[in-house]
């Protein structure tokens, strides 16, 4: 089953690669990772991965990144991605996938939890979590 992820960012540019990587390292690969991009400044460094379709934006509004990035798709499925999310489970877009060989699923929501931060300072990451 071909899928995409889509991946709405903006200003988080060490955190994103973070997340691209892990993709990159799951068992079962999206056809793309579509990244909508509304920083700043370019970000050279992820548009240049063979793997990632890279789009900017002048929106910064994560609903609309959204859309613009269902846009740039083909795929019968999309996963949609938090700039600041992290994997856990290599094996987590299979597991997403399962549901969707029945053909009355049109959605599916993955378990994921927050890692609450041991300081105020300290950034909450969210955690994707198999189903």
């Amino acid at each position: 089953m071909k899928f995409d992820v889509i991946i709405a960012t903006y200003n988080r540019r060490d955190s994103l690669k973070i997340l691209v990587e892990q993709i990159l390292e799951c068992s079962c690969l999206p056809e793309k990772i579509i990244i909508v991009d509304s920083s700043i400044d370019e970000n050279q460094e992820i548009q240049s991965l063979d793997s990632v379709t890279y789009v900017r934006s002048s929106h910064k509004n994560q609903p609309y990144q959204r859309y613009v990035g269902y846009l740039a798709s083909s795929s019968d499925v999309l996963i949609y991605f938090d700039d600041d999310m992290r994997i856990v489970d290599k094996q987590c877009f299979e597991k997403i996938l399962i549901p969707f060989n029945d053909e009355n699923v049109v959605g599916v929501q993955p378990n994921f939890i927050y890692k609450r931060p041991l300081h105020k300072s300290t950034q909450i990451i969210p955690i994707i979590t198999p189903i």
